[in-house]
């Protein structure tokens, strides 16, 4: 009977199929899980590595701290360079990454004589502190003392740099150290100090500020420069600058320059006593404002004078 031979046939291929499929289902999940057992190891020896490797890093007597080199203290004083090696010595054991940093950092740019302070970590156990001191561009003499100021106005120290551009007041104004000056002319004479250039022409000595708060610039050439209020400094240094350039030898003429209208200027010769004669001619000793930038050569001093 080939329909009942047929079928016998059918069954027993049915069974030989449902036992591959258990026995390859068998052996996957086998295979699976010796896989997972596997990760799971690795994980483990992981986990194990790294605390081994924390332990040795931030115990180990190997990354403890033994050399601290600070730097930029040059520029201070010896009694400021020792505040500042007290105040980053480090403790004996303490491990190079485990010590904050930022802690010193904080502390030490808080002391008027620093603007900033970068520390870097060399291991396995060197430490390295680089200190920028506020630099003084002008020296404050007033009644009260004589202090050192930076480039925004801050009180540095009192006056320990010699030959630095002096700030003299005739009246006395409020002094914190590591605070700006509260005062016009102060701040003027700093505005000057930041924005005139010399590019090989005389410097400034000397800012004297009266008590009515006019200005009045001593050059290194010994001519007197006019400013008078702490307002539009910025014009009348470029003009003064422009000065220079047309003429670097104009101290060998002019005694004083008067500054205090950028468009009217008026000077003093040398040998004449008053800043500007009655009936003086009209043409100008030195370029006026409108006609700086237009005159070509050399300055000459105009002597003609009327009445």
């Amino acid at each position: 009977m080939p329909s009942q031979y047929g079928y016998q046939q059918s069954s027993k291929r049915n069974a030989h199929g449902a036992d591959s499929s258990t026995v390859g289902s068998t052996g996957k999940r086998t295979q699976y899980r010796a896989v997972k057992a596997r990760r799971i190891m690795l994980e483990i020896l992981y986990i194990v590595f790294a605390l081994a490797l924390a332990l040795f890093i931030f115990k180990s007597p190997f990354f403890y701290i033994r050399r601290e080199k600070i730097t930029g203290l040059s520029e201070l004083t010896s009694t400021e360079a020792n505040t500042i090696v007290q105040m980053a010595s480090i403790s004996a054991k303490t491990n190079l990454f485990l010590m904050k940093s930022s802690r010193i950092q904080n502390a030490l740019c808080r002391l008027p004589f620093i603007h900033a302070v970068t520390i870097r970590k060399f291991p396995p156990g060197t430490l390295i502190l680089h200190v920028i001191p506020r630099v003084p561009v002008a020296a404050l003499i007033c009644p009260d003392g004589k202090w050192e100021l930076d480039g925004a106005g801050d009180v540095i120290r009192p006056l320990a740099h010699a030959n630095l551009p002096c700030i003299q007041l005739t009246s006395s104004t409020p002094v914190t150290i590591g605070q700006p000056v509260n005062d016009p002319g102060v701040m003027g004479g700093i505005l000057i100090l930041n924005q005139y250039k010399p590019d090989g022409n005389p410097g400034i000595s000397k800012i004297e500020v009266d008590q009515n708060g006019d200005i009045c610039l001593n050059m290194q050439d010994h001519i007197l420069i006019k400013l008078g209020p702490a307002d539009q400094l910025i014009s009348k240094v470029a003009t003064l600058e422009r000065i220079y350039q047309l003429n670097r030898n104009i101290a060998q003429h002019l005694q004083s320059i008067n500054l205090i209208c950028n468009d009217a200027l008026a000077c003093t010769l040398r040998g004449m006593s008053n800043s500007k004669k009655t009936g003086m001619s009209t043409t100008p000793a030195i370029p006026t404002q409108s006609s700086i930038g237009k005159r070509n050569g050399n300055y000459l001093p105009a002597t003609r004078t009327r009445g």
